[in-house]
């Protein structure tokens, strides 16, 4: 239960961290991208060690973690080649952020569905907000070669709608043994 508790706090700070990248991505599209690179490594590795953790919690409903596993080893790749070799990366950031994302929104569908299964009644805002993320991270990936301020501004608005979606999964589906009862939103 306390595993549960550390991952969901982990969770929350990671979701808002995603939010501040996207923001400030959005705010100071013309930094470096090799800065932006590193910054992105970093940040992915601190999401894949959360994702691991949240994985490995013992979540009541099962939903919030459920693809924490393969996603946090795949967020840990990207973001040690983000940091390993900085220059290579720059060309692929678009993509590599996009496929994260897209793959990340895309478990999320399924979140939402399994939470309606279970009740839930704001499944459908997991839902909108999954499939706007996963359109966001598609336009990173198809148009990866755009001028770089529009690219990190498509890239801020991409992690903005992610974190936003994380922070509303994990406050809304985590649950432990002493709440059972999952808070109803009004329809």
């Amino acid at each position: 239960m306390r595993a549960v508790r550390v991952a969901k706090r982990l969770y929350i700070g990671n979701s808002a961290l995603l939010c501040v990248a996207g923001l400030l991505f959005m705010l100071v599209p013309v930094a470096s991208l090799k800065v932006v690179c590193i910054a992105l490594g970093i940040l992915m590795l601190v999401f894949a060690a959360n994702k691991l953790t949240g994985y490995f919690s013992n979540d009541q409903y099962g939903l919030a973690f459920q693809f924490d596993l393969a996603l946090g080893i795949f967020v840990a790749a990207i973001g040690l080649m983000l940091l390993v070799h900085p220059d290579r990366a720059i060309s692929a950031v678009s993509v590599l952020l996009g496929l994260f994302v897209l793959i990340d929104g895309g478990s999320k569908v399924q979140t939402a569905l399994d939470a309606r299964r279970f009740g839930l009644r704001a499944w459908w805002l997991i839902l909108a907000w999954a499939i706007l993320s996963a359109i966001a991270a598609m336009l990173l990936i198809f148009y990866p070669n755009d001028s770089a301020r529009v690219l990190m501004i498509l890239a801020g608005v991409t992690l903005l709608i992610d974190g936003s979606l994380n922070l509303f999964g994990s406050l809304y589906m985590v649950r432990t043994a002493n709440r059972r009862r999952a808070p109803r939103l009004e329809e």
